[in-house]
């Protein structure tokens, strides 16, 4: 026994030593990228074909990246063709990662930009890590690449901008679409297979939006100014433009130098627009149609706000349930400056307007000085020099005072209003008896 150990010990000293016969060399070492341990890289994505497993253990999966991915589920005999897509942010366009995306449309595989590899499989998610090297995967059993089918309103568009009058009469023009003489001309030469009417199908979302010009046309917007009133439309009631659903105000605030006017639209005053409006389609941009009322209001209305009933359905439709009058008459600063830019309304309206909000902001100043501000300046003691009641009281005098400038405005407005009222009458009268 002592004698084998020592034979032992002296031949492994002599291996040591480098004594004896030279062992073979060894083959070359497989590189970490090519062996594919685990460990051998900083993230799973970086390995190009490799089995991964969820930290679960209960979802296994190869993924060949190699020469176009695919992918093969443990326990499933597809191999299932991948198309790789950037997924990007909406707005910055800031790469996140990439979507490999399945024949069927599904978002099989995710890759993050930290190299994470995520597997859906229907609502779950699951994180996988690279477990062991993996053999190349062969051709697929399920291939091809995903093309979404068509979105039910891109038919709607298509069908809406081939019966437009701008595709259907090049000749006409954006703007002419605010111009009732210009509206007139476009109804003469439509055909019946042009009229459309609106149908909202109950929408809450996506209501038409009443423009009464392009949107490249800018026009005059005040700040600090009410829009609408508490006070109750009661149609075919009331005087000047209440008649219409209006109501012409002054604005003011002591510590303000833009104290301005406007047209406020009355609580009740109808939203844009009436199911069962008929007119025609001036001309499709994008999704969204520009469709001129047969009274001749412009509106802007989307064709993929409801994907299974559109908004705009073929032909002018019943004409026992088209709306009796014209809808939306009102006019403020702001659409009638625009229409004077189109040329449906003369610029001098315009420029008197412009004039008389000039002259209230400078009455309500100088009377808000002559009177409130000297009682407040001319005050020495402590406390407020105007209590509550006093200052609303003192604004309300300024406004009274410097009302003539806001009656004046109104006037102007009530006078262009009653005149583009007629000429969408007379639109009106034409479309009733054409369609």
């Amino acid at each position: 026994m002592i004698e084998r150990r020592t034979l032992v010990v002296s031949v492994a000293l002599l291996i040591g030593c480098g004594g004896g016969s030279t062992p073979p060399p060894a083959g070359p070492a497989a590189t970490p990228a090519a062996s594919g341990a685990p460990g051998s890289h900083p993230t799973g994505a970086q390995v190009p074909i490799g089995h991964f497993r969820s930290p679960d253990g209960m979802v296994g999966l190869v993924l060949d990246r190699s020469a176009g991915p695919k992918l093969k589920v443990d326990g499933q005999n597809d191999i299932v063709e991948l198309t790789q897509k950037e997924d990007r942010e909406h707005g910055s366009q800031k790469l996140r990662g990439y979507i490999l995306e399945a024949p069927d449309g599904k978002k099989t595989i995710y890759i993050t930009l930290g190299g994470g590899i995520i597997y859906t499989r229907g609502h779950d998610e699951f994180h996988m890590g690279f477990d062991k090297a993996a053999d190349p995967l062969g051709a697929p059993t399920v291939k091809g690449t995903y093309v979404a089918p068509p979105k039910a309103y891109e038919a709607t568009v298509a069908a809406m901008a081939a019966i437009s009058v701008r595709k259907m009469h090049p000749q006409m023009k954006a703007e002419d679409a605010a111009i009732p003489a210009k509206v007139a001309e476009a109804f003469d030469k439509a055909t019946p297979a042009m009229a459309v009417h609106y149908v909202s199908h109950g929408a809450t979302s996506f209501l038409p939006h009443l423009a009464v010009v392009p949107d490249n046309v800018s026009g005059i917007g005040y700040g600090g100014v009410a829009h609408q009133t508490d006070e109750k439309y009661e149609p075919g009631k009331g005087t000047g433009l209440a008649k219409f659903g209006g109501k012409m105000g002054g604005f003011f605030a002591p510590d303000s130098n833009f104290n301005h006017t406007n047209v406020m639209k009355m609580a009740g005053y109808p939203p844009p627009l009436a199911d069962n409006t008929p007119g025609v389609v001036w001309e499709v941009d994008g999704t969204t149609a520009v469709f001129v009322s047969f009274d001749g209001g412009r509106y802007k209305v989307s064709l993929s706000g409801n994907d299974k009933e559109p908004s705009l359905e073929m032909g002018a439709g019943a004409k026992a349930q088209w709306p009796t009058t014209v809808q939306h008459p009102l006019l403020d600063i702001e659409s009638v400056s625009q229409l004077s830019k189109v040329g449906a309304i003369p610029p001098k309206p315009t420029a008197d307007l412009e004039a008389l909000d000039t002259k209230w902001n400078e009455c309500t100043k100088k009377a808000w000085k002559d009177g409130p501000q000297k009682t407040i300046e001319a005050h020495k003691g402590p406390g407020r020099a105007l209590s509550e009641a006093e200052f609303k009281a003192g604004i309300q005098k300024v406004k009274d005072g410097c009302k003539k400038h806001v009656d004046d405005e109104e006037k102007i407005f009530l006078s262009l209003t009653e005149e583009r009222l007629k000429a969408r009458q007379a639109l009106l009268d034409k479309a009733k008896a054409k369609f």
